[in-house]
């Protein structure tokens, strides 16, 4: 049968039917897992860019404590702004280990 719109082709849905119940549910239980893997990606990148933020002002913080030899700064800083700037993964945790474990 061929409907003019989606809205002939609800009514003909039975909403009751078992079948359309468990796929409406599978599907909002697809959704709130791919809005939790969004949450735990965000707050992934969120520890990310704070310790780049934390190595540079750490790295600041330390210079006048060598009296002003800033030898370190030259590998720490640019680390500091790749964890901040960067959209890879660089900080090994249990979330990494999940997403790496998936790409495989």
């Amino acid at each position: 049968m061929q409907y003019i719109s989606t809205a002939a082709a609800m009514k003909q849905v039975d909403t009751n039917d078992a079948a359309y119940i468990k796929g409406y549910t599978d599907a909002l239980k697809k959704q709130h897992a791919r809005e939790r893997e969004r949450r735990r990606r965000r707050l992934y990148f969120i520890k990310q860019r704070a310790a780049g933020v934390l190595l540079i002002a750490t790295t600041l913080a330390c210079i006048p404590l060598m009296d002003g030899d800033a030898t370190a700064a030259l590998l720490t800083v640019p680390m500091g702004l790749m964890l901040i700037f960067s959209r890879e993964m660089w900080i090994d945790n249990q979330y990494y280990r999940e997403v790496e474990e998936r790409h495989r």
